[in-house]
């Protein structure tokens, strides 16, 4: 795997996947960093010029570049990818990655601990009775009143491991930031313009979302060392509207942070989002994913990541689906046996990829 550090020549725009059709939607928003089915078609993308492939054989499914990076979503050739992630450059040259605050994480006077699955006399739920082992996840006793906590907060690669092999990290570690440390959203307005009579279309006012990262933020993502290999350096297109971008190759490692447990008491970090036939979960259970015996016990979900997209191979929308966003925690009992990738589509590009913790049951 080669490590590729992205940084902006323009603001970038990651439309979310709502409709923006005329008509049906006047503002979209912005997904920062973007989901990896958005970089995954920038970087084959990219590819096809580095190889100076020949598109129209690449569009009839032939030549070198199929076997590379394969065609649309139906195949990914020897294409691999995993992220992106938030990442800063910081004043000796070194860059960190950043994820997601871990949704099972509560500030507790000046720490961040995990809130963990127990039973509570007295206290009753709805949970689903697919999952019959599930329990509520509670902070640490005595107290039941967390203290506040940023909305939208990134952990730094060591906080993050830290939190994970320790079971706390303190709320003021430096590498625990907001997201408007790493970067700014602007919002810009537009109108539709008629190209026949050379006015603007009555009612068609719209507004879109940017991004603009801060001074040395980017995006930093792993790919598969084709057998066309790219330059040091160089530039390549994003997102909405196909602003600029360009990258280096970095010759520096990531964080090492666990992937497998130690113990039958462990949890999965989503440092990606994950996609299950189930919503938040396989339809027929986690044998196949996490191993079999392996019971879910608890479970800290954010929002459901709703991405649809539009394929240009097919000249069509591409459905829209419901992702496990990044930052999501399971709590599990058991022994695992645990492979690349917890997702049930796109783990060739990076989708589920997660760290461990472990925890007391």
């Amino acid at each position: 795997m080669i490590r590729l550090f992205i940084e902006p020549i323009d603001v970038w725009m990651f439309r979310d996947g709502r409709p923006f059709d005329a008509g049906s939607q006047h503002r979209a928003v912005s997904l920062f960093p973007p989901p990896p089915m958005v970089m995954q078609g920038a970087l084959r993308s990219k590819h096809l010029s580095v190889m100076g492939a020949d598109l129209s054989r690449h569009a009839r499914r032939q030549g070198a570049s199929i076997i590379e990076i394969g065609y649309s979503d139906e195949s990914y050739g020897a294409f691999r990818m995993l992220g992106p992630f938030i990442a800063c450059q910081d004043d000796t040259g070194h860059v960190w990655r950043y994820y997601p605050r871990p949704a099972d994480a509560v500030n507790v006077r000046g720490m961040c601990v995990p809130a963990t699955p127990r039973q509570v006399a007295g206290v009753e739920s709805n949970l689903p009775d697919l999952e019959p082992d599930l329990q509520l996840l509670w902070p640490p006793p005595p107290v039941l009143q967390p203290d506040e906590h940023e909305e939208s907060e990134w952990w730094r690669e060591d906080a993050l491991k830290d939190y994970l092999e320790h079971g706390e990290v303190m709320a003021g570690h430096e590498g625990i930031i907001p997201e408007k440390e790493l970067v700014e959203r602007e919002s810009r307005v537009g109108i539709v313009y008629q190209e026949d009579t050379g006015t603007v279309e009555e009612g068609m006012l719209y507004e879109a979302e940017f991004v603009r990262p801060r001074d040395g933020v980017g995006l930093d993502v792993e790919m598969a060392q084709l057998p066309t290999p790219w330059p040091e350096n160089g530039a390549l297109t994003l997102g909405g509207e196909l602003r600029g971008a360009r990258y280096r190759i970095l010759d520096q490692p990531a964080e090492e942070i666990p992937r497998q447990p130690d113990g039958e008491c462990f949890k999965l970090y989503f440092a990606t989002p994950a996609y299950f036939d189930g919503g938040w979960r396989p339809q027929n259970g986690w044998a196949e994913l996490v191993g079999p015996g392996v019971k879910l016990i608890g479970a800290a979900l954010n929002r459901p990541l709703v991405v649809g997209g539009y394929d240009l191979a097919k000249g069509a929308h591409k459905p829209s689906r419901r992702f496990v966003p990044a930052g999501s925690v399971y709590y599990f009992k058991g022994r695992a046996t645990l492979k690349g990738a917890v997702t049930q589509w796109g783990a060739e590009i990076g989708l589920g990829h997660y760290f461990v913790g472990g925890w007391k049951c």
